[in-house]
């Protein structure tokens, strides 16, 4: 951009100009600038006072940018003056002049007590662009120290409150408006935006808290771990005597509570979590971890796993003790086939092992397991886990992913390089072996497994296989640039997944020497293969060359005449032009001086009469709205943009109307932010308004265009006399246009009917033993409306309804004990569980299966008494 190459030289001359005495207001708003001529300005007596510099710029943006500089420069010496003449200038919507502006009215703000309603009203007109929001809300705190009252006039009482700015030292106990404005934070502590309260909540007066609710949701309880964290002892005991000492919301408060094993099975998984905080003996630990092995949540594993951690560092252990909570109770976690019960257990073994309570032995599956985490947790006792070369040729020649990424994780982490050079030496004489088949061409691609060894070895600057890679490369290229049926060939899988590892030897010999040959591999797997697991991974490579390596611009447009060319050539169009947006994403992302050329390039390509091209170039311009969108309004303009969304939304081709609805969406998206209303945006952007509204008054405007654009006028605040006659216009219509047209002009409100949440109910007919093992299953379902009736119906029936999902497991477990129906519920539990089996081996096809159900754990509940709370 223009802006990011001038900076330095605008900076340098406000320099040069304050030095010479230019840098006042009175000389700032006389200054004069010319292309090609030197920066003037007009003395009191009427003369041009020339300086030594020669203005080398056309843009108005940059002059802005220069006055901006020299505003700065002349603060101390008069900031009334500086204020006022920041205020008075329309800098318009250029994002640095933007940052700029409000960067100086903060430092006017807080180092000169200037505040204003000027002020305000400035803040709350560009309050709607994201970037400015942060600044803006500094501004307003440091305002409504001293003047709150117009804050509330100019952005509401609800929008103030909204974004946390009072000061506490503000709110009274003695104030009815206090009290109400504490019980409004009070009542969002569930909202994600209540950690911009924190500050509030920390500093007020503690009398507050006996208001304090006595439950929150998931979101409201991790809030308040963060309010509270760091709380001093004295303030914590003055809140807790505003609450009650039954309330869940104790143990988030810094201090030990006692008898914490009633919530350990309470329903809310951040206040078990918590309670696990305040856990003293093993006796306790071990009832907590028996009643909560599955955590799905893998943040919520991390701070159980700390909390654990904590637990064994307060105090030295009996080993024994500690030993035995891990045989008896976290093993069986570790070798479960629910991924979520196998992490928790990774973890908490892992801290076990690092105080050197346990060894972790004969579990050398764990590196091959399907979760990532649990891979490299048990990567770093990798010394205990020995796997012999054939479970290695085993693990890599396989077409899942965890088998092949453990077996290349463990051979990268050996310490011992004599035997790391064997191994790889041994994986070369296997992928040579797999070649001489492979280039006689006498077996289906399938049983070639060489995909896993050409991962492996290009982690090695010992063996050179690029010949043999070019060779794979073309043969997959030529079968995947001409497939269009993903089910035309069986062996597809194997073509895609050498492809993909193809790229990612070409990207590592890229970062090493040769990156010319590999670039042009990369870019023309981009461009002329559409499938969507290679593109994604060929353009992560690509955005890795860009980052690591600097190219000159003469290589850049050479891939960008390469883009270029594709588009004029491709006569067909695939989802969402496959490589070719990503390919110029990535220059945009990497070289934005370049990217401006790349897209005046893409907008004249778009006057084509060829549809093709025109979809082809709609793509890349949407998918860029929603990275490069800075870049892209600098070259066309956000009303030209919208005006071309707009356009082709109105096209006869629907492949054309399909992108022009993307594209305007994510114009609304990126302009107007996802929700509220959108009058100050329309501020910001002059013009756009009317533009809408001229398409509003056309008389043979297509019903489409209309909903795009009443979607807009929905979220306007205030509209004026000729826009609302003009909606009025549709009310007669049908369906959804004329449902808009009113709910505009008429205030009528679409409520979403609520969905009704529906209750299990079991047939009369059907035996108490049948009902026992299909309520244990179904609370391992993985369809959440199943998993959710059935815990509703599990809570009425035992009478529970503030116990944990897992806890009624315990429950059901035990009424099975009690009634005698212990080896029918095995045996129904064990056939089901075969089924899991089945349908999960099913590697190449699509079907059922339940990942969560743990067939040994249920039954290991058959076999013991419940838990004793």
């Amino acid at each position: 951009m223009v802006i990011d190459r001038c900076s330095k030289d605008v900076f340098d001359v406000a320099l040069d100009l304050n030095r010479l005495g230019l840098a006042s207001i009175d000389c700032i708003s006389l200054l004069c600038v010319d292309y090609g001529q030197a920066i003037s300005f007009v003395s009191s007596d009427g003369s041009i006072v020339k300086s030594g510099h020669v203005w080398l710029y056309e843009e108005h943006n940059v002059f802005l940018k220069l006055k901006l500089c020299l505003v700065q420069m002349c603060l101390k010496s008069d900031a009334e003056e500086a204020i006022r003449y920041v205020l008075s200038i329309d800098v318009g919507s250029d994002r640095d002049n933007l940052l700029g502006m409000f960067s100086i009215i903060h430092r006017l703000v807080t180092k000169h007590g200037i505040c204003n309603r000027d002020i305000i009203c400035r803040c709350r007109c560009y309050f709607s662009l994201n970037y400015l929001k942060s600044i803006i809300i500094k501004i307003l705190t440091e305002c409504s120290k001293s003047r709150l009252e117009y804050i509330i006039e100019e952005f509401g009482k609800e929008k103030t409150l909204d974004m946390c700015i009072i000061d506490p030292a503000s709110l009274s106990t003695n104030s009815d408006e206090s009290w109400a404005m504490v019980k409004r934070l009070f009542s969002c502590i569930d909202d994600e935006s209540f950690k911009k309260a924190k500050k509030i909540l920390r500093e007020m007066d503690t009398t507050f808290f006996s208001c304090f609710p006595e439950e929150f949701s998931e979101t409201g309880y991790r809030h308040l771990r963060e309010l509270f964290a760091g709380v001093d002892e004295a303030r914590a005991s003055k809140i807790l005597a505003k609450i009650s000492c039954l309330s869940p919301v104790v143990l988030f408060l810094p201090m030990q509570v006692n008898n914490v094993e009633r919530f350990f099975v309470y329903k809310n998984l951040e206040v078990r979590i918590e309670s696990l905080r305040h856990i003293c003996t093993v006796k306790s630990m071990r009832t907590f971890l028996e009643a909560n092995q599955f955590i799905e949540n893998r943040n919520a594993i991390k701070q159980a796993s700390r909390y654990f951690e904590m637990f064994v560092m307060r105090e030295c252990r009996e080993t024994e003790d500690m030993q035995l909570l891990y045989s008896d109770v976290i093993m069986p976690m570790i070798v479960s086939c629910n991924s979520s019960r196998r992490l928790f257990g990774m973890h908490l073994t892992d801290i076990l092992v690092k105080k050197k309570y346990v060894r972790l032995q004969n579990h050398s599956n764990l590196l091959f397991d399907q979760d990532y985490e649990i891979r490299m947790i048990a990567r770093k006792h990798y010394k205990c886990m020995l796997i012999n070369s054939q479970e290695m040729i085993r693990a890599i020649k396989s077409y899942q992913y965890h088998d092949l990424y453990g077996c290349v994780d463990y051979i990268k982490c050996m310490e011992d390089t004599n035997a790391c050079d064997r191994i790889m030496d041994e994986m070369r004489a296997v992928f040579d072996g797999y070649m001489i088949d492979f280039i006689s061409n006498s077996k289906p691609m399938l049983e070639y497994p060489i995909h896993g060894l050409i991962n492996l070895l290009s982690y090695s600057t010992k063996h050179d296989i690029m010949k043999n890679i070019d060779l794979v490369y073309e043969r997959c290229f030529e079968k995947l640039s001409n497939a269009v049926d993903e089910n035309e060939s069986e062996d597809l899988v194997a073509y895609w997944r050498n492809m993909k590892e193809c790229c990612h030897y070409y990207c590592s010999v890229a970062l090493r020497s040769d990156k010319k040959h590999s670039m042009q591999r990369i870019i023309g797997t981009l461009l002329n293969i559409n499938h969507l697991g290679i593109l994604l991974l060929a353009a992560d490579h690509l955005n890795a060359i860009f980052e690591a390596i600097q190219l000159e611009r003469c290589e850049i447009l050479e891939i960008v005449e390469a883009v270029v060319d594709r588009i004029r050539e491709c006569k067909v169009v695939f989802r969402k032009s496959g490589g070719i947006a990503l390919v110029i994403e990535s220059i945009a992302k990497h070289y934005p001086e370049v990217a401006e050329c790349v897209f005046r390039t893409v907008f004249e390509q778009m006057e084509s009469r060829d549809e093709n091209i025109k979809v082809h170039c709609l793509n890349v311009i949407s998918r860029a709205i929603g990275s490069s969108y800075n870049i892209l309004q600098s070259v066309y303009g956000v009303n030209e943009l919208f005006k071309l969304a707009l356009n082709c939304i109105c096209s006869e081709t629907w492949r054309i109307r399909s992108m022009g609805m993307e594209a305007f969406a994510s114009l609304v998206k990126k302009v107007f932010g996802k929700s509220g209303h959108v009058d100050d945006c329309f501020l910001t952007h002059s013009g756009l308004r009317m533009l809408l509204y001229g398409y509003i008054c056309q008389q043979d405007a297509k019903n489409v265009l209309l909903v795009a654009i009443f979607h807009i006028y929905a979220r306007i605040k205030v509209l004026n006399a000729d826009e609302i006659d003009s909606i009025k216009r549709f009310h007669s219509k049908g369906g959804l246009l004329g449902l808009q047209s009113r709910v505009i002009t008429e205030g009528i409100e679409c409520k979403i009917p609520k969905i009704t949440k529906y209750r299990m109910k079991f047939p009369e007919c059907l035996p108490y033993e049948d009902i026992i093992s299909r309520t244990l299953i179904l609370l391992d379902s993985e369809n959440e409306e199943e998993y959710e009736m059935a815990v509703l119906y599990a809570r009425d029936w035992f009478k529970l309804p503030m116990c944990s999902s897992e806890y009624l497991k315990h429950c059901i477990a035990n009424e099975a004990i009690s009634t005698g129906y212990v080896e029918s519920t095995t045996e129904k539990l064990r056939k089901y569980s075969t089924n899991v089996v089945i349908s999960s081996s099913r590697f190449f096809t699509d079907s059922a299966s339940n990942e969560k159900f743990d067939l040994n754990h249920s039954l290991s509940l058959l076999r013991k008494p419940s838990l004793e709370l």
